[in-house]
């Protein structure tokens, strides 16, 4: 089955998020779709993402990936509800997206989708609004570039929770934004504007509305996308991504760059 027909056949299996590809701009589309439970995270959503990316990856019409959320947020967080649709967000070996990912199925959800999310060779460019606590703000840790509306609320509320980090983000983090600010959002787990950190790191850019974060995302992906080779930006990325490795150095940077 060729792609862009598992693509569509996917599109109709989701349930909790939306997905499609703008064949105009080359462009594919992402949004977190459970708005009467602000779009918190569950294992399925997880594994809908995974799975969306994965055929993305592989589709040609696609050379960026912009996610958002629909509704008035973005992503409140984790569903603790206890309601099936949540069930196994922190179970063992809950998260499974594919064979291909055994090594990983003991892991966390949310670092089980952050993992998928930085092998990805196509840009990803997050849009956030109204909310992104908890794994709604470390999964957009995993992708290249974040636009923020000036009022949305951010969290990294784990210790509020009594439960710790996840999503690769004790790693991102601090990379991101240096380590003394990571240490004063992770241990005070506080909730700030993204106007309030504006000039943190953690956002490429922060606008007024959700009409304009999107529009931002939009022009930028566009601008990957037309202007760019592929392949050159696939190379690029992974460069990007090495440099921030415990082991990177000029010398090592001089080798992957030949």
């Amino acid at each position: 089955m060729s792609v862009e027909k598992r693509v569509e056949e996917l599109k109709a299996k989701v349930q909790q998020i939306r997905l499609w590809v703008d064949l105009k701009d080359r462009i594919g589309r992402i949004q977190l779709s459970r708005v009467p439970q602000r779009n918190t995270f569950t294992s399925l959503m997880g594994t809908e993402i995974v799975h969306a990316i994965r055929l993305f990856e592989e589709d040609d019409r696609v050379r960026t990936i912009v996610v958002g959320g629909d509704g008035p947020m973005f992503c409140a967080g984790a569903d603790l509800s206890g309601s099936e649709s949540a069930a196994g967000v922190f179970s063992v070996g809950s998260f499974s997206p594919g064979a291909e990912s055994a090594e990983l199925s003991y892991r966390d959800p949310g670092g089980q989708l952050g993992i998928q999310l930085l092998r990805t060779r196509k840009p990803l460019i997050c849009v956030l609004h109204g909310a992104a606590i908890g794994i709604g703000i470390t999964m957009a840790l995993a992708m290249d570039i974040r636009i923020a509306t000036r009022e949305t609320k951010v969290g990294f509320v784990f210790a509020r929770r009594g439960i710790v980090p996840e999503a690769c983000s004790s790693f991102l983090l601090p990379r991101v934004v240096g380590l003394s600010k990571a240490n004063e959002w992770i241990l005070t787990g506080s909730i700030f504007k993204a106007h309030q950190e504006e000039n943190s790191g953690l956002f490429n850019y922060v606008v007024e509305t959700q009409e304009e974060a999107l529009e931002k995302a939009l022009e930028i992906a566009r601008e990957i996308g037309e202007k760019n080779s592929a392949v050159s930006v696939a190379f690029s990325k992974g460069l990007l991504q090495r440099s921030s490795l415990p082991t990177s150095s000029p010398e090592q940077a001089t080798m992957d760059e030949s």
